[in-house]
């Protein structure tokens, strides 16, 4: 055959398969519907698989969710919602409380905890529709891969448990930084800041993008004047919040006040280069910050040195190697500040298949992580994960000077794959070493071990546990520990060193609820000021975490610091689901004080009750003693009140009469056999004390007034029986005696009724200005008080003191009148008198 007959045979060829010398021939219009209806019914089916997984998570509550965003959830609900986002409860910004907001409208008819999470739910698809849309950018006559995109963001493990078990706001903010890339691949630059805007206004890791507009800035590849969208959107997102009454000081320092969070710890589960770095160091904060800040800046000098092309690739590069090189470079990071990289270096992974290994690396990081969430215990030492996270940012930081990125985007519809030359043979392990698939390989395969090792060292620990606790319930069963601490839901026993709870029969619903454990450290020898609470160490676990269902008894053990239970007081422990308690009880360890106390007030070493009520009421020392026989639980479920009034404190309306130390019968009292003792320390100078019983929204069970401190006052009316006082300023009902800024009424003869009326005092200052601010108009200050509170009676004799303040006054008026009517008594004395 001639060469014009092969050739135009050739031709014949080609043309009867359908190709022309302009390119292939389009498709008939039915394939091309079949195509799109099959990349649509992928897009689908992807959605319903995405839905089908965080469906069963959703009922799941996260201690996250139980510590802060519950929290959050009610007190919208209960402040009247928009309104109460004038109120300081969060420690968000306020565009997730608008969110929040918006989400308690639906408390009526469905769960808060659903509600919470359709919030990042419906981010998560929000989310996955711009990672197609980027990735579409790049194929964009593709139907399949930008669909491939968006469907792999929505099933990424991270992704699903981020949003759909902790309830997290990332997928939010993160939404947004992928909106920016979009925009900046759009060629749209203020649509991009505004984007950032919006995501730096949600959350405070949205910066962790920032060092890409630095790196674009020095190559001046955006516009500097696009800037100053981003504090804008920022502050506008504030406004409403500061309109409804939240002062714009707060609002400007949220995330000031977010830097002091994880306390003093450099890396907070977050697998990053301080996994290495002892807390020890955290004193040196500033310096490791500063030195992520100088490397971020040594990499915009060597972008702006390379002079290479910023392409769109290379965009995408940066914006995924800025997301993840923040978090690990940074101090006081949580493991889910990677989300944005994990997102970002999907994006990067589909527009570059040669980056592969980077979201695989990330996601297997990131399991371990949510694994640590779930069980409460690493699978695989955080450092271990580390170590392939900062050789992923070593790798990427090396090849990008090297990368040959292409200058401009591929053809439509083509993956960007490796060419072969064809003829040219491979030169063994050489070639491989050279390649660009060597350093993920190892990478992924790197991480995969860590990973396979660290589940093997997991599932072996949880044999081992399995079999203690095994052992632990058939202790319990046989009797050999001592009788439970306390008997309730679960039964406390004290085995050593640890608390064991045990319940027999146990159902599966019984564990659900998380369980709270508080160990209270011994009274302090001085009662603690006002308001001063004596924190106690607090320990939450899940059922999963510390126990196990074995023969249809539930066994769960917890152990105690150091020293065992010479440190603890009293213990209480419960369970918790979000709502009140499922259940609570309260041990005390500290037993042998209360007995001690019991036995005087049985032998009468404590004396005779200074009241006799619901509880007597008894004065040994400086303690109060509050008894009661024949005492059932019940009657110790009201809440104490107990206000302390001094001798030398009385008050108008504007002052406070008394210090209030209300107290629960748990953290003050104990039931020793059939009877209720409560113990309570009084501070120094009190001279009265009112005290009784009551619940919340109804009067009072009992109340009684107590006289605490008789020797001053027996002392006082001996000096004034005997004339050593002097005579009296001003007689009346009651003689007035001046000593200093001391004032004093005594009554040789007191009957009941003279004790009954209120007792006023106006004290008239010589300089205004002294006066409290609300007086000053009046020229005086008027004071009342009752003589239960300031006064004693003593051998039919009575005594109130009081002290004045201390500065000069022109006279006193005082007496004894009811508040509205005429003084039963009244005298009037100048300071010469």
């Amino acid at each position: 055959m001639s060469s014009a007959n092969a050739s135009e045979s050739g031709s014949r060829s080609f043309r009867d398969q359908g190709w022309t010398p302009e390119g292939p021939a389009p498709d008939p219009p039915r394939r091309r519907i079949a195509r799109r209806a099959a990349s649509g019914g992928f897009l689908v089916a992807g959605v319903l698989a995405a839905l089908a997984v965080r469906i069963p998570l959703l009922p799941l509550v996260s201690s996250d969710m139980n510590e802060a965003l519950i929290p959050w959830f009610d007190f919208i609900v209960e402040n009247g919602h928009w309104a109460a986002l004038g109120h300081d409860f969060s420690n968000y910004n306020v565009p997730y409380l608008y969110l929040l907001t918006l989400a308690t409208l639906s408390a009526p008819w469905l769960s808060k905890v659903w509600a919470i999470k359709i919030i990042s739910i419906v981010f998560d698809f929000v989310l996955a529709f711009f990672v197609g849309r980027c990735v579409a950018l790049r194929y964009p006559d593709s139907k399949w891969i930008p669909k491939a995109a968006a469907v792999t963001t929505l099933l990424l493990p991270s992704v699903v448990l981020n949003s759909s078990w902790w309830g997290q706001a990332d997928s939010i903010y993160t939404a947004f930084l992928v909106v920016c890339l979009h925009s900046l691949l759009a060629g749209r630059q203020h649509r991009a800041f505004l984007a950032f805007g919006f995501s730096f206004a949600v959350k405070l890791q949205a910066v962790f993008l920032a060092p890409l507009f630095l790196w674009l800035a020095v190559r001046k590849a955006v516009d500097w004047r696009c800037f100053f969208w981003s504090p804008l959107v920022w502050f506008v997102m504030l406004l409403p919040a500061w309109f409804l009454g939240r002062p714009l000081a707060d609002l400007l320092t949220i995330y000031l006040d977010q830097t002091v969070q994880f306390g003093g710890r450099l890396a907070h589960r977050a697998q990053n280069l301080y996994q290495w770095v002892p807390d020890r160091f955290f004193p040196l904060f500033p310096l490791f910050v500063a030195l992520a800040a100088a490397v971020l800046l040594a990499i915009a000098v060597a972008i702006h040195r390379n002079r290479l092309r910023i392409t769109p690739e290379r965009i995408v590069f940066l914006a995924a190697f800025a997301v993840l090189l923040a978090p690990y470079l940074l101090p006081k990071m949580a493991g889910r500040y990677f989300f944005p990289a994990e997102i970002f270096t999907l994006i990067l992974a589909f527009r570059c298949p040669r980056y592969w290994y980077a979201p695989v690396v990330l996601q297997l990081a990131s399991w371990n992580i949510y694994v640590r969430a779930f069980e409460f215990f690493w699978w695989v030492p955080p450092s271990w994960f580390a170590l392939p996270v900062g050789l992923l940012v070593l790798v990427l930081a090396l090849r990008f000077p090297r990368d040959s990125a292409p200058t401009g985007g591929a053809p439509a519809g083509v993956r960007p794959g490796r060419s072969r030359t064809v003829g040219v043979p491979r030169r063994g392990l050489h070639d491989l070493a050279g390649s660009r698939f060597l350093p993920g390989a190892l990478l992924v395969v790197m991480t995969l071990g860590i990973l396979l090792v660290g589940a093997g060292r997991w599932a072996l620990a949880r044999r081992a546990e399995t079999v203690r606790l095994e052992a632990m319930r058939r202790t319990v069963l046989a009797g050999d520990l001592d009788p439970p601490l306390l008997r309730s839901t679960y039964d406390l026993y004290l085995d050593g060193k640890q608390l064991v709870f045990f319940r027999e029969p146990c159902a599966p619903a019984d564990t659900e609820a998380r369980f709270l454990l508080f160990l209270h450290p011994p009274a302090p020898e001085t009662e603690a000021p006002p308001g001063v609470e004596i924190e106690p160490q607090r320990r939450g676990f899940d059922f999963e975490e510390r126990g196990r269902l074995l023969d249809g008894a539930c066994v769960a053990t917890v152990e105690l610091p150091e020293g065992g239970t010479s440190g603890i007081a009293m213990i209480e422990t419960g369970q918790w689901d979000g709502s009140p308690r499922s259940w609570r009880a309260v041990r005390r360890l500290d037993r042998e004080r209360f007995r001690s106390a019991l036995d005087s007030i049985a032998s009468g070493a404590a004396g005779e009750p200074l009241v006799r009520s619901d509880f007597d009421l008894y004065l040994a020392g400086n303690e109060l003693l509050y008894h009661r026989e024949d005492c059932a639980p019940e009657e110790v479920e009201p809440r104490f009140f107990l206000h302390l009034f001094r001798h030398d404190r009385v008050g108008s309306g504007a002052r406070r009469l008394f210090e209030n130390r209300d107290f629960d019968f748990d953290r003050h009292g104990a039931l020793l056999d059939s009877a209720c003792l409560a113990v309570f320390r009084l501070p120094e100078g009190v001279a009265s004390v009112r005290t009784g019983q009551w619940s919340p929204g109804q009067p009072g069970h009992w109340s009684e007034v107590v006289r605490v401190d008789f020797a001053p006052f027996r002392a006082e009316i001996e000096e004034i029986v005997s004339g050593r006082a002097g005579p009296p300023a001003a007689r009346g009902v009651f003689d007035l005696y001046r000593e200093g800024a001391e004032l004093r009424w005594f009554r040789d003869d007191c009957r009941p009724e003279d004790r009954e009326v209120p007792f006023f005092l106006d004290l008239h200052a010589a300089d205004a200005e002294a006066l409290p601010e609300h007086r000053r108009a009046d020229g005086f200050e008027d004071l009342h008080f009752a003589f239960s509170h300031h006064g004693v009676v003593l051998d039919g004799r009575c005594l109130v003191r009081v002290t004045v303040p201390d500065y000069e006054m022109r006279r006193l008026h005082t007496g004894q009148s009811f508040p509205g009517g005429e003084p039963v008594w009244e005298v009037e004395i100048s300071p010469g008198e």
